[in-house]
């Protein structure tokens, strides 16, 4: 059977009109590529080339294919251009939506590893809250995205797919002076006796805060839509707040002992990160790899607050 190296060959010949300059051109020894076109030749069961004093002559026969095989060799070309793009395409760009607090432990330390393997690759980051993150992915404009959830198995709008990432929990995070940081863990109820720094609506923590604590949000200091506005305003001594275990992960204030955190006890604190994308998505060899190496950063990253 005719192979598309031996057709190539038979076009290199016809173009230069010499096997040896078609062997030079494509790093071949003479013998070799007379080698090739004899089992061309076999294999089409005709004589395609003659070599002569003026140099290479196609046969009747030879002249009569030399269009085909061009025409073959055009298309074969053409399909690897067109699957050379499209690696490209999809290799060379990732978006992802993630909520903040995902960012530093678990994105970071992913995306230093993909650089590695893929240091072409474009990547977009976009941060919001889970809401803000699925509408993203809902509207197309990231491949995949990060959010919480307090449920193990996330429920997903039609068309989407999760899968977990991370199990940690919400924290009580205060000032190392506080009086409440005298306890290993604190209680629902001594945490609604203080000036509690709230979150806008749209983030998890919001609603665990919500449900946890009741009317006394009401009575909440401060309001913020940042996690790292919430700490400055706890080293200042404006309040305390609810975070992620995750948000404390190589924070200076934490690392300084400005800020520290405590369990908060009476109410279910398990927090679950996912993964969320289209359930119709072919994900390309860059995002397969990034996605695994968010996996392998949430493991190390994975922290037990108790």
């Amino acid at each position: 059977m005719m192979r598309l190296e031996q057709l190539r060959h038979f076009a290199r010949i016809a173009e230069t009109g010499s096997f040896r300059k078609a062997a030079e051109s494509l790093g071949l020894t003479q013998p070799s590529l007379s080698h090739s076109i004899a089992r061309l030749e076999e294999d089409l069961g005709s004589q395609i080339l003659v070599r002569s004093r003026r140099g290479v002559i196609l046969t009747p026969f030879g002249e009569l294919i030399l269009p085909d095989v061009q025409k073959v060799l055009d298309f074969v070309d053409d399909i690897y251009d067109k699957r050379d793009r499209a690696a490209h395409r999809e290799q060379g760009r990732i978006a992802i939506g993630t909520i903040p607090v995902a960012s530093r432990s678990i994105v970071r330390p992913a995306l230093t590893g993909l650089r590695r393997s893929y240091p072409d690759t474009e990547i977009t980051i976009r941060e919001g809250g889970s809401h803000e993150v699925t509408d993203m992915l809902i509207n197309g404009e990231i491949d995949f995205g990060i959010v919480s959830s307090r449920s193990e198995d996330l429920p997903v709008a039609s068309g989407l797919t999760s899968e977990r990432l991370l199990t940690t929990a919400f924290v009580l995070c205060l000032g190392k002076d506080h009086p409440l940081a005298r306890f290993e863990s604190v209680s629902v109820e001594q945490v609604t006796r203080e000036r509690i720094i709230f979150y806008r609506e749209g983030y998890l923590v919001h609603d665990f805060m919500k449900s946890a604590f009741g009317s006394a949000i009401e009575r909440a200091g401060h309001l913020t839509d940042s996690i790292e506005s919430a700490k400055w305003m706890v080293a200042s001594g404006l309040g305390i707040t609810v975070l992620s275990a995750q948000a404390l992960d190589e924070d200076p204030y934490f690392e300084r002992g400005t800020l520290v955190f405590r369990p908060i006890t009476g109410t279910h604190t398990s927090l679950y990160f996912h993964i969320i994308r289209t359930s119709t998505s072919t994900m390309s060899a860059g995002t397969r790899a990034f996605v695994a190496l968010l996996h392998y950063a949430a493991q190390r990253a994975a922290k037990d607050p108790a």
